[in-house]
């Protein structure tokens, strides 16, 4: 095929009715694309069966065009406008598992409560019940009640957590009393709480209902719990399988 030919395709290119699209962005900002990125999403799930340690994170990818559901997020250190994507990848071959495109609060609704929670459960509840797995999560969606409904669907957890939960105890909070590399370590059935002290000042809070030792890293000098070395380990399946796929900027308009 022709690069003329490509373009001119492309130019023409339409996923949807476009007499009955207004009618449909009015509750569907995704309407445009919304069949497409359907088919994509499933084709994600159906091809690939995942190993046991999975990630969800967000990533935020560079496009240009006019969108109703465009982010811009300051604090990234490249792309600060784009299109903001939930992703579940299996962390030993960043293999985007499933995926979910955010397109801010519904036309006319409020803004959303407990968004991490929601995303996370939505992005697994294709593996049912019975899958055994682990999911990795950073601070944005971990929580208890998280863990716990999890838990139900029988996967485990393991991910930082902000300082203001209200489940941290006043004693895993940062506190310049404490030695860098010191461990708290707090326990209830089925989870454990460690607090970990990158450098004085500074901690780190993770959950886990997978990891319950309170064993650590002796040989080396940061003395890190196992929790935090599954953490580091299995953190980076998003940014991995993100950096593999290269998307380019786009200027094209939804």
């Amino acid at each position: 095929m022709s690069r003329e030919r490509f373009t001119q395709i492309t130019c023409s290119l339409r996923f949807d009715d476009k007499p009955s699209r207004e009618a449909r962005v009015a509750t569907n900002k995704m309407a445009h694309v919304q069949e497409l990125f359907d088919l994509w999403s499933k084709a994600l799930r159906e091809n690939y069966l995942p190993y046991e340690f999975l990630c969800v994170d967000e990533q935020l990818f560079l496009f240009k065009g006019r969108c109703g559901f465009k982010q811009y997020i300051p604090t990234k250190p490249r792309s600060k406008y784009g299109l903001k994507l939930f992703l579940l990848c299996c962390c030993r071959t960043s293999y985007c598992c499933n995926i979910q495109l955010y397109t801010g609060k519904a036309p006319g609704g409020a803004a959303e409560k407990n968004q991490g929670q929601r995303v996370v459960l939505d992005l697994v509840e294709y593996l049912g019940n019975q899958s055994g797995r682990n999911v990795t999560t950073d601070n944005f969606f971990t929580s208890l009640m998280l863990g716990e409904a999890l838990l139900k669907k029988n996967i485990s957890l393991v991910g930082t957590m902000r300082k203001n939960r209200k489940e941290i105890p006043s004693a895993f909070l940062p506190s310049k009393s404490r030695t860098a590399f010191s461990s708290y370590f707090g326990h209830k059935p089925d989870f454990t709480l460690v607090s970990y002290v990158l450098k004085k000042g500074k901690a780190v809070v993770l959950l886990s209902s997978m990891c319950f030792s309170q064993e650590v890293d002796e040989e080396s000098q940061e003395e890190k719990p196992e929790i935090v070395t599954h953490y580091n380990r299995t953190k980076a399946g998003v940014d991995t399988g993100s950096a593999d796929w290269k998307l380019q900027c786009s200027s094209e308009n939804l």
